[in-house]
């Protein structure tokens, strides 16, 4: 605040105005003045001799002169009146603040005095001295209320006009943030507007795969479901025990066994399809079915087997 009211903080744009001015009044005399000269009767009636033309020309020298004398000295008494102005703001500010802070000051003494006599005095008087404390506190509450309504009163430390033109550069650097914000975000835009397309034409393309995919496995499915592996594990035993002959029938027992565990094999857990051969079917059993195309060997151990893909097969 102090640093507004300096009478010597004037901005060179206060000075060109009150130059302008001061030079607009002095014209404005000027002008005046050789209005009431060509007006004035001439003594006599008679013509003006070269003398007096002569005197005219220095008497036009004089006033220019004058004129221009008289711009500076208005922009001296401009600039003198001007820091008086501030001078007096700057002088009733200060009177103001020492008057709010001697007041402030006068309230913590008397606040820690009447700490103090309370603390030495409990007994004599108490009630009467509170009572003149709480008047004294509400006559300082009233003087601090009272300099701040003087604080209101005083005259801005700008004019109306340097106030307006504040706020317009301001609302000017404003305006051209802003403008520098929308072109930003209108490039934004139309990335995003961009990005925007060629996502929805991916989804189109996905939807469509989608769609053929499901095709795809809509037949899949019905050609699987076509496959009857009871009718193939019939047929498989038909043709097993008549080549496959024992007396006591334990080969097709096995084979039967075998058969039903890879088809539970294949179809319980389908990742893991392997049957372990090695715990008690006979290595006969397991060779036939691998001659005849039916089951395959695990990659690593030869020891587990699981059938072969019919579906696979079929739709081949």
């Amino acid at each position: 605040m102090s640093d507004q009211r300096d009478p010597s903080n004037i901005s060179q744009r206060q000075l060109d105005i009150l130059r302008r001015l001061a030079a607009r009044e002095a014209a404005r005399r000027q002008e005046l003045g050789e209005k009431s000269q060509s007006s004035s009767p001439q003594p006599g009636g008679r013509g003006r001799s070269g003398s007096e033309t002569g005197e005219d020309g220095v008497e036009q020298i004089t006033t220019a002169s004058n004129a221009k004398d008289a711009s500076m000295i208005d922009v001296d008494r401009l600039q003198e009146i001007l820091q008086q102005e501030k001078a007096k703001n700057d002088f009733a500010w200060a009177k103001v603040r020492e008057r709010t802070h001697r007041l402030t000051e006068q309230q913590s003494q008397d606040g820690r005095e009447n700490e103090g006599a309370l603390e030495t005095d409990k007994n004599e008087g108490k009630e009467e001295r509170m009572r003149k404390k709480r008047i004294e506190l509400e006559y300082l509450d009233y003087e601090i209320e009272q300099a701040q309504k003087d604080l209101t009163i005083l005259e801005p430390p700008h004019s109306d006009a340097i106030l307006a033109l504040l706020t317009r550069a301001t609302l000017a650097s404003a305006v051209e943030q802003y403008q520098a914000s929308i072109a930003s975000l209108e490039r934004e835009l139309d990335e995003e507007k961009s990005r925007r397309k060629e996502d929805d034409e991916m989804l189109h393309d996905i939807g469509e795969v989608r769609i053929g995919l499901e095709k795809r496995k809509a037949v899949l499915k019905e050609r699987l479901n076509s496959v009857d592996f009871a009718s193939i594990e019939g047929s498989l035993i038909d043709i097993t025990g008549k080549i496959l002959i024992d007396e006591e029938g334990v080969q097709q027992a096995q084979l039967r066994l075998l058969i039903d565990g890879l088809i539970n094999k294949a179809w319980d857990t389908p990742v893991d399809p392997y049957v372990d051969i090695s715990d008690g079917f006979l290595p006969a059993i397991s060779a036939f079915l691998l001659r005849a195309n039916i089951a395959i060997e695990h990659p690593r151990d030869s020891n587990r087997i699981r059938l072969i893909d019919f579906h696979r097969s079929a739709l081949g």
